[in-house]
């Protein structure tokens, strides 16, 4: 297909407008339920009190502010796609902001900056506080202020909001891949996504897992879950095929997030029950690399090894053979990385999978 063709054939699958619209507006839009900002996006964005007032001080110094983006469901709601600090500063601000709990915030109370000092200390409204909340004047110059909106229409084609959200929030954004991903998880299916996060938070899973505190603050925890339900019942060849596996993991995880088939009950059971295997034998040994002249292991998680002993269990159901000895098979693995018999260094993680997947279905082999 010329490119020409492919132009046309996909610009027909995104739909969209763009127009500016008041705080005023899309204040109340909030408040009858007519705009979804997905509050458990939250965790995810690291704003200061400091910057939410300069975003408050752009809307009254009339200081251009990047336009929001959202998705119109079915029902007629705005799915925000990008936006959500900005909105929730906003919404913060006036004291309307609920959380992923529905619990109102206690309202934004804003900072001195260098343009308008007199920010400092200043509320919306406060009827026990009137001498540093906003006049009338400056709570209706606040609301007439605008901000340009983009909509992406309903007769769109649903992976259009995946991929506008993916493309906003990554590269220059503070978020992680995975942080993304959850992202995409919640907006396709928050339940689903709520069994990827109670799954993170197992204990036997959480004792197997050899990460610093920075990994977890990015979610890395997430994404090892995310890696085992992905390729749990996936063969070798489609991720071998995969040019870029985040976005691989990204394609996988909604897919079966919108597969009816998928036995949900099954696949948690047949998590914990591996983990809870793994961290009874070996703790957070067990991805670690075994260092045959120490006779221990050291240093952090490995992938290669949480792909072939986790991964591998895992795709035999979460059973181990009985009588089976995990640790010197996992000797004897580390013994065949050292030795190059089987190496996955220096691979991407699409090459170093057709490495260790097929290690993962013959590990459990006595």
């Amino acid at each position: 297909m010329a490119l020409i063709d492919e132009i046309t054939e996909k610009s027909k699958n995104i739909q969209a407008d763009s127009y500016s619209i008041s705080l005023g507006e899309i204040i109340s839009m909030y408040k009858e339920g007519d705009l979804d900002i997905h509050p458990e996006f939250q965790r995810f964005y690291r704003w200061s009190d400091y910057q939410k007032t300069r975003l408050i001080e752009s809307f009254l110094l009339n200081i251009p502010v990047p336009p929001i983006f959202v998705s119109q469901r079915e029902d007629g709601v705005w799915d925000v796609v990008d936006g959500l600090q900005r909105l929730s500063t906003i919404f913060q601000f006036v004291g309307i902001y609920k959380d992923e709990n529905n619990n109102t915030l206690p309202p934004l109370v804003l900072k001195g900056t260098k343009m308008l000092p007199s920010l400092e200390g200043k509320k919306y409204k406060d009827v026990n506080d009137e001498a540093n909340s906003f006049t009338d004047v400056e709570q209706r110059y606040l609301k007439r202020a605008k901000i340009s909106l983009n909509i992406l229409l309903k007769n769109s084609d649903a992976s259009s909001k995946y991929e506008l959200f993916q493309r906003l929030n990554t590269g220059g954004s503070t978020l992680t891949d995975q942080e993304v991903r959850n992202c995409l998880m919640v907006m396709t299916n928050r339940d689903k996504f709520n069994i990827i996060q109670n799954l993170s938070n197992d204990e036997h899973f959480k004792g197997t897992l050899r990460i610093n505190g920075k990994m977890y603050s990015e979610r890395y925890d997430m994404e090892l879950v995310t890696r085992f339900i992905c390729l749990r019942q996936d063969s070798i060849e489609n991720v071998r095929n995969a040019s870029d596996f985040g976005e691989y993991l990204n394609e996988r995880i909604l897919s079966l997030f919108e597969n009816d088939q998928i036995d949900w009950v099954e696949e948690e059971r047949i998590f914990r029950r591996t983990f809870e295997q793994l961290d009874n034998e070996l703790s957070d040994d067990v991805f670690c690399k075994y260092y045959r002249d120490l006779d221990r292991f050291k240093g952090g998680l490995s992938i290669g090894a949480f792909e072939i002993i986790a991964i591998g269990l895992g795709r035999h159901g979460g059973d181990m053979p009985a009588n089976f000895d995990l640790l010197q098979h996992i000797k004897d693995l580390w013994g065949k990385v050292d030795d190059n018999e089987v190496s996955w260094r220096g691979n991407s993680a699409a090459g170093r999978l057709s490495r260790t997947l097929p290690l993962a279905d013959t590990f459990y082999e006595n």
